[in-house]
């Protein structure tokens, strides 16, 4: 028996669209610039450039390793929920005032997967992009 292509094509993209979330965020992720954005083109140019050297990488084993840190992560649906351990290497807990202030971050996976995004203190969010 011949399974027409037409199928097997569509039984592919049904499949790819209904990957699981925990699954969709490991890999390497890129801070989106335009949360920096200050409206300043000499500043700005200079924070793309600065964002684009900065990634995160959410590894299969649910740890993440990002710019001076790495922790532990969860994901619920589309929340992932982001714990630091370490900072510059060092343990966090003992590091002082640095355990008591280490809360987990909370972010928001898209839909479609290709980025996450961070609630910040000043309003503006962080958004990572999938690299």
């Amino acid at each position: 028996m011949r399974i027409p292509v037409a199928l097997l094509f569509a039984t592919a993209l049904l499949c790819a669209g209904c990957a699981k979330p925990g699954a969709q965020v490991v890999g390497k992720w890129q801070f989106d610039a335009a949360w920096m954005a200050t409206g300043d083109a000499k500043n700005d140019a200079m924070a793309k450039s600065f964002a684009s050297s900065m990634t995160i990488e959410f590894k299969a084993d649910k740890t993440f390793t990002g710019p001076m840190m790495e922790g532990t992560y969860e994901v619920s649906g589309h929340t992932v929920t982001m714990k630091t351990t370490k900072v510059m290497g060092m343990d966090i807990s003992k590091i002082p005032n640095a355990a008591a202030n280490n809360k987990p971050e909370q972010g928001t996976l898209s839909d479609d997967g290709k980025s996450i995004t961070i609630p910040s203190n000043n309003g503006k969010p962080v958004k990572l992009i999938k690299v």
